[in-house]
């Protein structure tokens, strides 16, 4: 294997400004498991005790799991096929309760 001669510059790419090369190009084959929600409502029969009519409880997981081989951040944050090694979209849990008095 061969290693290319790295030349200086102020461009965003690895070697010089036009100049194309698949050294560094790998698969960006990825599954992705994007939301989960799970909710649960509470039995009339215990909550009619305290004053509710109806009692839900839920989460929801947003960006869960990503399954891939890439060695990037993220193989969904790419730009015109480039990887600029962006923020990749956070993990988000968020959980909630949902009552009708």
């Amino acid at each position: 294997m061969w290693t290319p001669k790295l030349r200086g510059g102020y461009t965003s790419n690895i070697n010089t400004t036009g100049v194309a090369n698949s050294r560094f190009v790998e698969k960006g084959d990825f599954v992705k498991i994007d939301n989960i929600t799970l909710g649960y409502s509470i039995d009339r029969n215990y909550i009619e005790k305290v004053g509710l009519s109806k009692l839900r409880v839920f989460g929801v997981v947003q960006n869960a799991i990503t399954i891939t081989k890439y060695t990037g951040l993220d193989p969904e944050m790419e730009s015109n096929g480039m990887d600029y090694n962006g923020v990749p979209r956070q993990l988000t849990v968020t959980l909630g309760l949902n009552a009708t008095f």
